[in-house]
């Protein structure tokens, strides 16, 4: 049995077509585990119809913890061979999990990675991962190796070693091992546990077959500047997995760290870009506040020493930051997020 699980919160508008194509699979020995997170609009409602009608249907409703809480209570409830994480905004193609299922059998793998399409508004799409030989790939553990510390050199790109969606997950092997999505974490809860589930696998699949939807929104939502502070915060803790993981393949933990930087560096340039997509002067020392906080931080300072520069990226953001300057600082992240995102 494959077990899905699901953590839902608040999207009321695309949990139907989430379910349905869950329930519509071809491969029929499936189970919907739905965790329905403390949502305020009609999602809880929504799934509880659904189970009543369907047997392979389950909802628990818990209050608000957040997605790595809600995907926690669903593996504790599954009780399938094999988990596939998807979220309550996206949908899978019919054939995904007959998919994912033959390739486990065909290959002895315990962690099949789907290949997913890019859905915008308009239901254009595109693939994420394109083969260049046009067939599935599979990596052994030091390709995984590589293609871990490519993604930390280059983190702004997808990559078949983070999210946790779309994949084919070992239940035997996250339930002996403990593995569990760090509560702590709002964001890049991904990043922490697949970094620690590669810890206890040798080899992975690349479908080239795109089974997983992932629906893109616009990104235009406002947000405070906490929830901006607080990705930061995250981002340094599921990095120390990253650091683990790193080590236990024999990586020199100095080298790791240092390839942690660079990710942590890069994405902190990019959460304060998009922090100032709502620049305004009515609150400018608040957006003040939140720039003298990042240039003073420790672990940012230590990750500026690390940083890899690379083509494209800004020079200047970095400069800033080096020699401390949160005021010039914040109005060139407001340019450039007004050059990236307009407003």
């Amino acid at each position: 049995m494959i077990s899905v699980v699901v953590p839902v919160y608040n999207c009321e508008i695309y949990i139907s077509s989430c379910i349905e194509s869950v329930i519509e699979q071809t491969h029929e020995d499936v189970e919907l585990v739905l965790v329905n997170d403390g949502s305020t609009d009609l999602s809880g409602d929504i799934c509880d119809k659904y189970a009543s009608r369907h047997k392979k249907v389950k909802v628990l409703h818990t209050p608000n913890k957040g997605p790595a809480a809600a995907r926690n209570v669903g593996i504790e409830a599954s009780s399938g061979d094999y988990i596939l994480f998807l979220d309550g905004d996206d949908f899978l193609s019919i054939d995904a999990i007959e998919t994912l299922i033959s390739a486990q059998k065909s290959h002895k793998i315990d962690f099949i990675i789907g290949n997913f399409n890019k859905v915008n508004n308009s239901n254009a799409s595109d693939y994420a991962f394109n083969s260049k030989t046009g067939t599935d790939k599979r990596f052994d553990s030091v390709d995984i190796l590589q293609g871990v510390i490519k993604y930390l050199q280059k983190p702004n790109s997808y990559s078949p070693f983070t999210y946790t969606w779309g994949k084919l997950f070992s239940a035997e092997v996250i339930k002996s091992k403990n593995l569990r999505f760090n509560e702590r974490l709002r964001t890049f809860e991904d990043w922490s546990f697949v970094f620690r589930y590669l810890k206890n696998i040798e080899s992975a699949l690349l479908i080239k077959e795109p089974i997983y939807n992932y629906r893109l929104h616009d990104g235009t939502e406002s947000a405070g500047m906490k929830i901006y502070g607080d990705q930061i915060e995250y981002a340094k803790i599921a990095l120390q997995s990253a650091v683990e993981y790193l080590v236990s393949r024999g990586v020199d933990k100095t080298i790791a760290e240092k390839e942690t930087d660079n990710t942590l560096l890069t994405h902190t340039i990019i959460t304060m870009v998009r922090a100032s997509r709502n620049f305004n002067f009515r609150e400018v020392f608040k957006f003040y506040t939140f720039f003298k906080t990042i240039v003073r931080d420790e672990e940012v300072t230590r990750a500026l020493r690390n940083y890899n520069h690379r083509a494209g990226h800004s020079k200047l953001i970095p400069l800033l930051m080096r020699i401390k300057q949160p005021l010039p600082l914040m109005f060139v992240c407001a340019f450039r997020a007004m050059n990236r995102y307009g407003k």
